[in-house]
């Protein structure tokens, strides 16, 4: 069905109707290996949580489900949509990215890691 901006007048000349692009359906987003060789190689491999050794998508690990090793992209402030940079992106391994999920603060989220494996004497 075609809108158009204004109705016919009568007497008016006819020009043909404005219409307005349909909307485009979202797609999943394609892996971008470039970015995360980027953070990858900035943190020398390792987790920005657990420090463990990550691996690098490639074929046979695209498609869930994920290794809990493969590098995935992790947003340091979850669900805010203006700090969404660079500055704040760091690789961590999956399974780390899921345990966090997206209600923690990343500085509370590193504190209870810590208090899981510190044990004073």
């Amino acid at each position: 069905m075609i809108r158009t901006r204004y109705p016919p007048q009568a007497g008016a000349p006819r020009r043909k109707p404005r219409t307005w692009p349909q909307k485009r359906r979202c797609r999943p987003p394609k892996p971008r290996p470039q970015r995360y060789m980027q953070l990858y190689l900035e943190q020398e491999g390792l987790c920005f949580y657990c420090r463990q050794p990550m691996q690098l998508p490639d074929a046979g690990n695209m498609s869930p489900p994920l290794p809990d090793d493969r590098v995935t992209f992790e947003h340091l402030f979850p669900s805010m949509d203006e700090r969404h940079t660079k500055a704040f992106m760091v690789a961590a391994c999956h399974k780390c990215n899921q345990e966090r999920g997206s209600s923690h603060h990343w500085r509370d989220f590193m504190i209870a890691k810590i208090a899981t494996h510190w044990r004073p004497r």
